[in-house]
Order: structure tokens, then C-alpha cells, then sequence
């Protein structure tokens, strides 16, 4: 698998560890107090007049104390050598050559030496009370003495190396340390200078109290060290040589002589034994009471990784917990990272399947066997587990340095940092102010107020300020832009939350810088908040989206595209390029709107997607509660519905089948509406079915009502399955202007209705009911078991614009004969009333027989069989006329 990008795990936990490197220092020098003998016999002698004055010393005498630990009097903690003692008056003794060795309880060993040391020693049983030390002041660290009291192996190198440029004061009293000069500590982990340090213990809580560094320099951190520390300081060979100057004979072992003192002529030394016993004990990792540190660099501090980036800001504050002057083994949560594009090409090379979400979980049998069939080789690492190859962290500042327990901070705020953790870092601005993050080699920029990283849990947290410093913003070249107020991320898990409101805004792409090829970039904006998932193989962190939530007044837009949302979610596909990886949006309350003024909403909204060309290719929509579609010409409401989408041959993206659900409301161009209680749709069968009770359909001035209407766009035409009506307006022509120019047509029936627009045929079954009302003054009625009508031919599809032209040519009934019943016949009644009273009937035509063919262009009647005839005329000179066309029948009468 590909190695992850960016900062190891370790970085951060090596530049705690660097920061508090300075503590070590501290310690060596007051750690060192002698304590009393609880071996066998007494090693003091009762005379104290024996014990020789080091006062009364010659000048010019060597000198070596010997001084063990105070909570174990058989281990040695310490000696410490001069080529030349010389009591200088006031209890104060000048060292020259001084060179001490302090032998810590985990095995470490500390070496100090410098030219000049001047101490102040009133007793001589006790360390010095202060002192200073002068000229090439360097301490140097070992992993390991071959045992307390010998020499490090001459041929060892440090793995710590400290200069001090101006002398270094101490004060055992106050247990204070002080160089008013430039310091440079080497280690095979950091490099870590600066100038003017001030260390304070306390002793009773067994702790630094304070470190300050007044001028800043630089901190180095190292997590590929390559060249040793020594190799960095340029001192082999003097190394080698300090670590070898005296013979080993010379430092004393347990049960050794104490203190010895000797004159440049030759007198016999003498001294005393301090402590008597066996071979020193194997070194035993001691762990001391926690401690909790607050570092804090301030003024133009600088943090940067070859290769990764840098980051920049007016303060850092680091918080760790040390047990024994160390994190703790689990205070860093290892964090990984994938390339999903290079992780996908290496299983595909090495014929392994592709991963897919959710495929390899973190821990489990899965997961084990994953690891074993990952591929291997130069190119391909086995794991994403985190490298520490080619990081080096460098932090340089400009103002002070201070490390202090967190007791007091916890108190004052009331907050702590470390309250779930056991190290945490803060990049922060002045007032104002803001951070800066940049990565040239990915092209990435970023700015905020402050940055937090909990190490241990491996969270960031980003807050941002209302300036234009201050403000998140995160910029990624050709990818786009993120703008938040704040921003919680949790690299351990790969997800990302954004409290309050945010924009994100895509960058343009192009592939040939075509303007007619440049995708428009995309905005989404959100008042409330936002979450992000990225995807995890095996535990790494990968850099592609699974997930994403907006809320609060969410609205998207690309070109004159856009989309509104209370909520809006979306799942994507990690395996898949970002640019088709869509795969789910969900919106609460959301609105669709395209560019074409088309639109789409509901409460509860879904599209599903699938991979395209160049961008995702929706494939499916629910919308459910107070759901609504528009588009120019035409308008649908429902409570529930759903279309499944397609590409047609053209490109276009066209419905293959939709269902709409309660309370189906269309409305369209021409006067074209329809109602039901379900709507279904079938896009390449070009058809509409309503059901429902009151399921209705009108275009124009026709309309038709039942329980199931099947509408054909592709045959034209219409049927009704079940009891239904249809209405339809006719057109007359009428000099008057004054009286309706329309007549009106209503059909009703008891079993089905057949439409078909371009014959303009209505074919009616069972319990017909056709009214037919040409005028106000005209009522005529057909009753049958079955009716044919013809309306005037529309052959072409064109839009009914012409609707008012069409005219009801013929109508023809039969009458119902079922078998053991006796026969119905159709039946046929046309009835004319009073201009001047419109109540009073003056003409009546009655009419029945098995088929009865109305004719209303001729205005006739013609029953081609045995019927009934009816009339009634009592009109005045003209009114009533019937005309000249005769009524005939062509049976009996």
C-alpha cells in the first residue's frame, strides 16, 4: 500500500520532548544531595576532629567527592572532580577543570564539564550552596554507565550535547539556575537553541516550577536523526577525549573513598569513605509523581517540514503530561495516511480487488487478512502504518520561552487542555491577528484565529476570529476553498465537524482551457453547522469523502444551478475520481432549481446518483411531504414522489418511470390539468395512469374524470377504466355577440371510456349518459348501453391551441341487451325552451330504439330500427324551427 503523506505521529511528541529538554538540564544539578547510610556499619567516625578541613587544604590540590542518592544511600547519584581545588575565602572554592558526572535512576549518565567553577561551600558535607561556571560550559548525556560510579564506554557517543556561551549560575537554596547567554543543545532527537535561561525546581513537589527563555532562537526536531548529535555539534574527538581524559580508576565505586585531596607536591591524599557495600544495583526505572507542564513560545513563531509545509503565528503553547520526565508511551495517537488514487492502482496492479467502503474494517479477522494479501515490494509498502522518513520540524520564535505546571492555569480558566489527554499543542494570534498555514508542493494555504491538536486522541481543533485574518480559511489549489468560523477534526476516525456558519467553494476546471469546456465553480453555504467523513483503510486516514452534512439555510449553486436546504446530506464513493463520486443527496425541506427555471421540492428529498463521463449522472428521486415539481409549463404537487432518471440518446437526462402519491395536483400548459390520488409514469412508454376516487384530467375545454385514466402521449389517447365522465366545451358560431359562443358536451358511464385524439373518437360502455347543451335555450340528453362519439380529426400532436375549433360531429347510442333480461334501448331526447321563458319547453323530441345515430352537423336523427318518436311543438312564427332537413327513421315509427 502507498506510504502516508505529511508529519509522522512523532513529530509533535519530539517537539514536546524538545521544549522540555531544558528540564533535564535543570535537574542534574539539583538532584544531587547526599543522604544518610542505611547500610551495615557506621562509615562516619565518631571523632569528628578526624575529618581533614577543606579549608585548611593546600592550594593547588586535586579534588573528587563521591555523593549518592538521597532516597538510596547505596546507589551513587553523582561525582564530581577538579584538576585544581582552591579555597578562595568566605566558604567559597575555586574549581578548575571541573567535571561532575551524574548517574540517573533509569541508567542514564550525565557528564558537565567547563574550565573555571566557583562554588560556595561552607559544609563540606552538603553540595554547594551556588556557584557558577565559566568557559566551555558543555553537558553532555549517555544512554547508558556500565554502572553508577564508571565512566560511559569512552568509545560511546552522547545523545545530548549542551553549550552555554556566558556562564551559568546555580542556586541550591533557591534552586535556581541562571545563564544570562546564548545556549545550544544538540540531541540525537532535537536541536534546540536560545539565550538568557532561568530554571527554577521545587524540591518539595519534586518538579521544575519554572523555565524561561527571554530570546528564542530555534527548535529543531528530528525524526530521522541520520548524523549523531556529536556529528551535528562537530566534537568527535572531543567527545571521545572528555569521555576518556581520566583514568576510570579514579572514579570511585560504591564503598570508594568519599573525597580525596592531595597538593601539587605529592602529599598522600586523604579522605574518608562514604558508603560501603556490594556491586551497584542494576539502574531500575524509577516513575515520580506526574507532572503537567504548560510551554508557551511567543512572538513570530515559525513551525516548518521540508517538503510538508509551514505554519506561522504570534504564540505556541504545548501542554504534556511527563512521568519520569517523559510522555508517556501511548501521549501520541498514531495517525496514518493513504492516497485513495495510489491505493487503488496498487491493488489493481497487484490483481488484489478494489477496496470498496466498508469492505476492510479497522480490526477483526477482515482486517488481518487484508493485511496479509496487501502487496508488497519497492513501490508498494505492506502497511499504511506511519514512517518517520524525512520529517524534520523546525520551530523558530522570536520572543520568550516559559515552561510552568499547569496547576495555576487550570485554577485561573477553569479549563484543561489535558482534561482527556496527555499532550496538546495551541498555534495561536494576537488579538486581531490570525495564523497562516501554507504547503507549496500541494498547493495548499490556510489561516485561523487558533489551532489546537490533541494529541492523544489525535483531534484538531481550528477557531476563527471575525477579521479577515482571523477567519478559517482553507484553500486548496485546483480543489477550492472552505470558510468557518470553527472546525473540529478528528484525524483518528476521519471526521470533521464545523460548528456555525461556512462556505466551501470548488475551483473552475477545464482540460484544454476551453472557455466552452471550463466547469463553472460551485458554492455551498450553510448557517448552522457541518460534518465530514473521510475514508479509512486499516486505520489510515485516506484523503477522499465518504460523507458530508450542512445545516441551517443550506444552498448550493453551480452555474444556474442550485439547491436549498434546511439539512442537506451527501455520500460519495471514495474509490471513484471526487469529480463522480457523488453517489446520495438527502435534503430536509429542500428545494432543486435548474438554470431552465425548472424546480423540484419536498420535506424530505433524495437523489441517487450514479458514475458519468465528466460529472455524476442522477438516476433516481424521492421526494416525500408537500413534494413539488415545476418547470416552465407545467406544474406538480403530491405528497410523496418518485421518478427513476436516465441519459437519452441526445445526452439529456430524462425520466424513465415516476410515481407521484396523495393528493396529486398537475397543472400545465394550454389549460392542461390533472388530479389524483396516485400518479404513475412510464417515460419510454410515454403514458400516465391516475387512480384514485376523483381522478381527473383536462386540457382545453375537455376534461375526464374516473377511478383509473391511462393517458398515452405516444398514441394520443385516453382510457378510463370504471365508472367516469368527460366534459367538453364546444365552439359555435353565433352573430350575436351578446349570447355564448360554446356549447357544452357531458358524458358519463358506468364501465369504461376510450379516447383517441387524433380520430377524435369517444367510445363509452355500459349505463351512458351523454347531455349535450349547444345553447342556453338546447338541452339534448342521450341514454344508452353504449355510445360512440366523433369529434372533429386532429391527426398532427400540435399543441391544442386550436381547441375551440373542434366540434362534436356525430354521436351514436345502442341500447343493452343481456341475456334472461329485458332489452334497453337507447334513447334520445332533445328539448328547446322560450327565449322569453326559459322554463317553458316549446319544442320536445323523444326518440328510443337499439341504435339511434345523432348527426349534428346535418342536425338529424336517424334510428335505423323499431323505435319510439316523440314530438312536441309549441313555438310561435320561427321559434322551435326544426329546420329543412327531415326526421326520419328507417323502420317502423
Amino acid at each position: 500500500m502507498p506510504g502516508p503523506s505529511g508529519i509522522s505521529r512523532r513529530t509533535i511528541g519530539l517537539a514536546a520532548a524538545g521544549v522540555l529538554a531544558l528540564v533535564f538540564g535543570a535537574v542534574i544539578w539539583f538532584s544531587i544531595t547526599p543522604a544518610p547510610n542505611n547500610g551495615g556499619g557506621d562509615p562516619f567516625p565518631t571523632d569528628l576532629s578526624e575529618i581533614p578541613n577543606i579549608e585548611d587544604a593546600q592550594t593547588g590540590g586535586e579534588m573528587l567527592i563521591t555523593m549518592v542518592d538521597r532516597d538510596d544511600p547505596t546507589r551513587v547519584a553523582a561525582t564530581l572532580r577538579a584538576d585544581r581545588f582552591e579555597p578562595i575565602g568566605e566558604g567559597r572554592r575555586r574549581l578548575d577543570k571541573p567535571e561532575s558526572w551524574i548517574y540517573l535512576r533509569d541508567g542514564r549518565a550525565v557528564l558537565v564539564t567547563a574550565d573555571v567553577a566557583t562554588m560556595l561551600m561552607p559544609d563540606t558535607s552538603q553540595p554547594p550552596e551556588s556557584g557558577t561556571l565559566e568557559g566551555n560550559i558543555v553537558i553532555r548525556a549517555y544512554e547508558r554507565s556500565p554502572a553508577p560510579g564508571e565512566d560511559a564506554d569512552p568509545n560511546a557517543e552522547p545523545i545530548l550535547i549542551a553549550r552555554f556561551d556566558e556562564p551559568v549560575e546555580f542556586e541550591r537554596r533557591y534552586l535556581r539556575l541562571r545563564s544570562a547567554g546564548r545556549f545550544d543543545i544538540v540531541s540525537d532527537q532535537f536541536d534546540f537553541s536560545g539565550a538568557d535561561l532561568t530554571v527554577i525546581l521545587n524540591d518539595l513537589r519534586d518538579r521544575v516550577e519554572l523555565i524561561d527563555v527571554v530570546r528564542g532562537d530555534r527548535l529543531v526536531i528530528h525524526t530521522d536523526p541520520g548524523e549523531s548529535p556529536a556529528d551535528r555539534a562537530g566534537e568527535i574527538a572531543e567527545v571521545d577525549s572528555a569521555a576518556g581524559s581520566a583514568d576510570t580508576g579514579t572514579r570511585p565505586r560504591v564503598g570508594e573513598t568519599v573525597m580525596v585531596m592531595g597538593d601539587e607536591v605529592g602529599d598522600e591524599p586523604v579522605g574518608e569513605v562514604i558508603a560501603e557495600g556490594e556491586a551497584a544495583p542494576d539502574p531500575v526505572e524509577q516513575i515520580s509523581p506526574d507532572t503537567r507542564y504548560h510551554v508557551t513560545l511567543s512572538e513570530r513563531v515559525v513551525a516548518s517540514v521540508a517538503g510538508s509545509g509551514r505554519a506561522s503565528g504570534d504564540t505556541l503553547e504545548l501542554w504534556a503530561l511527563m512521568v519520569d520526565g517523559r510522555l508517556p508511551e501511548d501521549a501520541m495517537r498514531e495517525i496514518g495516511f493513504v492516497s485513495m488514487a495510489d491505493e487503488q492502482e496498487a491493488l489493481q496492479e497487484a490483481g488484489e480487488p478494489v477496496w470498496r467502503p466498508g469492505a476492510l474494517p479497522d480490526t477483526g479477522e477482515a482486517a488481518d487478512i487484508a493485511t496479509e494479501n496487501a502487496p508488497t515490494g519497492p513501490d508498494q509498502p505492506a502497511t499504511t502504518a506511519p514512517t518517520d522518513e524525512g520529517d524534520e520540524l523546525v520551530i523558530t520564535w522570536a520572543g520568550r520561552m516559559t515552561v510552568r505546571p499547569m496547576d495555576n492555569d487550570v485554577a485561573q480558566s477553569g479549563e484543561d487542555p489535558l482534561a482527556e489527554d496527555d499532550l496538546a499543542l495551541r498555534l495561536a494570534a494576537d488579538e486581531g491577528g490570525g495564523i497562516a498555514f501554507e504547503s507549496p508542493e500541494r498547493g495548499f494555504t490556510g489561516q485561523a484565529f487558533e489551532t489546537i491538536y490533541y494529541a492523544t486522541r489525535g483531534i484538531v481543533d481550528m477557531r476563527g476570529e471575525q477579521t479577515e485574518s482571523g477567519i478559517i480559511r482553507l484553500d486548496a489549489a485546483g480543489s477550492g476553498s472552505l470558510v468557518a468560523g470553527s472546525l473540529w477534526a478528528d484525524l483518528a476516525d476521519g471526521t470533521i465537524s464545523i460548528d456555525g456558519p461556512g462556505q466551501i467553494t470548488t475551483a473552475a476546471a477545464s482540460d484544454n482551457d476551453s472557455v466552452e469546456e471550463t466547469t463553472e465553480p460551485a458554492t455551498i453555504v450553510w448557517d448552522d453547522h457541518a460534518a465530514f467523513g473521510f475514508a479509512m483503510i486499516e486505520g489510515a486516514l485516506g484523503d477522499r469523502l465518504t460523507d458530508a452534512l450542512f445545516v441551517g439555510s443550506v444552498i448550493a449553486e453551480q452555474g444556474g444551478n442550485s439547491i436549498g436546504a434546511r439539512e442537506l446530506a451527501a455520500w460519495m464513493d471514495p474509490t471513484l475520481p471526487p469529480a463522480v463520486a457523488l453517489s446520495r443527496l438527502e435534503l430536509v425541506e429542500g428545494v432543486l432549481a435548474s438554470e431552465n427555471n425548472s424546480m423540484l421540492a419536498g420535506s424530505d428529498l433524495t437523489i441517487g446518483f450514479e458514475p458519468g463521463t465528466d460529472a455524476p449522472d442522477p438516476v433516481s428521486v424521492v421526494s416525500i411531504g408537500r413534494a413539488v415539481a415545476r418547470t416552465p409549463e407545467a406544474l406538480l404537487r403530491s405528497e410523496r414522489m418518485e421518478a427513476e432518471l436516465m441519459r437519452d440518446d441526445a445526452g439529456e437526462v430524462v425520466m424513465r418511470s415516476a410515481t407521484a402519491e396523495g393528493e396529486v395536483r398537475y397543472t400545465g400548459a394550454d389549460r392542461t390539468s390533472a388530479q389524483a390520488d396516485q400518479l404513475s409514469a412510464d417515460g419510454v412508454g410515454e403514458s400516465i395512469t391516475l387512480t384514485g376516487p376523483g381522478s381527473s384530467v383536462a386540457q382545453g375545454g375537455s376534461s375526464i374524470t374516473g377511478e383509473h385514466i391511462v393517458l398515452s402521449a405516444r398514441r394520443r389517447g385516453i382510457d378510463v377504466l370504471g365508472p367516469g365522465t368527460f366534459e367538453h366545451d364546444v365552439a359555435l358560431e353565433n352573430p350575436d355577440p351578446n349570447a355564448p359562443v360554446t356549447g357544452h358536451i357531458r358524458a358519463s358511464w358506468a364501465g369504461s371510456m376510450r379516447f383517441d385524439d387524433a380520430l377524435g373518437s369517444i367510445v363509452c360502455e355500459e349505463g351512458v349518459r351523454v347531455i349535450s347543451t349547444p345553447d342556453a335555450y338546447t338541452r339534448d340528453t342521450l341514454e344508452a348501453g353504449r355510445a360512440e362519439i366523433k369529434l372533429t380529426p386532429r391527426p398532427s400532436s400540435d399543441p391544442v391551441a386550436g381547441a375551440r375549433d373542434r366540434q362534436l360531429i356525430n354521436a351514436r347510442a345502442f341500447g343493452r341487451a343481456q341475456a334472461g333480461q329485458q332489452p334497453a334501448p337507447a334513447s334520445i331526447e332533445s328539448r328547446t325552451y322560450s327565449r322569453a321563458d326559459p322554463e317553458l319547453a316549446i319544442s320536445v323530441l323523444y326518440l328510443e330504439g337499439a341504435q339511434i345515430v345523432a348527426d349534428n352537423l346535418r342536425q338529424t336523427l336517424t334510428v335505423p330500427a323499431p323505435g319510439t318518436l316523440l314530438i312536441l311543438d309549441r313555438s310561435d312564427e320561427g321559434e322551435g324551427d326544426v329546420g329543412d332537413e327531415p326526421i326520419g327513421g328507417a323502420g317502423p315509427g
